[in-house]
This record gives structure tokens, C-alpha cells and sequence, in this order.
């Protein structure tokens, strides 16, 4: 969810550091592309801990060569199109499929560790809920700074996602 919520309300953040036009898209989109693979990138680093636990370093290594091929393949394809934003979705992509694949192959060592119940649709839909909540705020004719307008919009849409998302919040403080 927090990736919907910054993706939404990335512009006016990005917008107080001076860019002109061109270069405020530019890092916008970057960031999205970068952020659309947040997800992946956490469940990778959970994954390739679990290999070691069990005093397998093989398999992360040579996922993460894997890994390496996929993001230079997809990134020379893709930085042609879209430029640097090409990059950010190219690392997106790749890691998150480099944690599928891992996630897939701990599946297969220990069937039912990727029973997730509820949560991957809870989390989907706290994050367009949330990510609408961003949007709507910020075009609201306030008057307010920007800047204000956006962390005020970045604030109520973590309220409205933390419902959603409340028992793994408890499971963490729990940690």
C-alpha cells in the first residue's frame, strides 16, 4: 500500500526540489518505476534469508545471476523506450521476479509457506483505496502550499489503509 500511496502523490514531492517540468516527470515516473517493484524487493530479501537459514547460499547466488542477466536484457530493451524510468522498471521487474522464483522454490521445499490467506488482497485493495484518497486530495483546490496539500493527502491515506492492514501491524509490533 505505501507504494500506491507515494506513487499517487509523488509529484508534489518531488516538485520542491526545483526540477524544471521535464525533470520533475522524469524522476516522478523514475520513482514510480522503482517503487512498482517495492514489493518484490522486500519479499527477495525475506526469501533469500530463509535459503541461508538453512545453510543454502546456492540457490540465492544463482538466482541473483539470473537476476543480473534479466535486468540487463530488460533494461537494454527498455531504457530504447522509456529512458531512465526504463531502469527503475527494468530493477523492478527483475527482482521481483527473482523473489517469485525463490518464493516458488521455498513452496516446493516447504509446501504451505506461501499461504497468505488474506493478505495479498487486503493490501491490494487498502492500496488503491489509499492511492484514491492521495488522488483526490490533491486535486482539491485548497489553500494551502503544495507541499502541505501532499503530506496532508500522504497522511489520510495511510489512515485509510491501516484498517486494512492492522493485524500484520500488530503481528510487527509483536516482533
Amino acid at each position: 500500500p505505501i507504494a500506491a500511496l507515494v506513487m499517487t502523490g509523488a509529484r508534489p514531492l518531488v516538485g520542491v526540489l526545483g526540477f524544471e517540468s521535464e525533470g520533475t516527470e522524469m524522476v516522478v515516473w523514475t520513482m514510480r518505476a522503482f517503487l512498482f517493484g517495492l514489493a518484490g524487493h522486500a519479499m527477495l530479501e525475506v526469501a533469500a534469508r530463509a535459503f541461508y537459514a538453512r545453510q543454502d547460499a546456492r540457490t540465492p547466488l544463482l538466482a541473483a545471476g539470473l537476476t543480473f542477466l534479466a535486468f540487463a536484457g530488460v533494461a537494454y530493451l527498455l531504457v530504447r523506450r522509456w529512458g531512465v524510468t526504463g531502469i527503475g522498471l527494468a530493477n523492478s521487474l527483475a527482482f521481483s521476479g527473482e523473489a517469485l522464483l525463490l518464493w516458488l522454490l521455498l513452496e516446493r521445499r516447504y509446501p504451505g509457506v506461501l499461504g497468505l490467506g488474506g493478505t495479498l488482497l487486503r493490501a491490494a485493495l487498502a492500496g488503491l483505496l489509499g492511492a484514491g484518497v492521495v488522488y483526490i486530495l490533491l486535486h482539491l483546490s485548497l489553500p494551502i502550499p503544495g507541499l502541505v496539500q501532499a503530506l496532508l493527502a500522504l497522511g489520510f491515506g495511510g489512515l485509510v489503509v491501516l484498517p486494512f492492514i492492522w493485524s500484520e501491524v500488530k503481528l510487527l509490533v509483536r516482533l
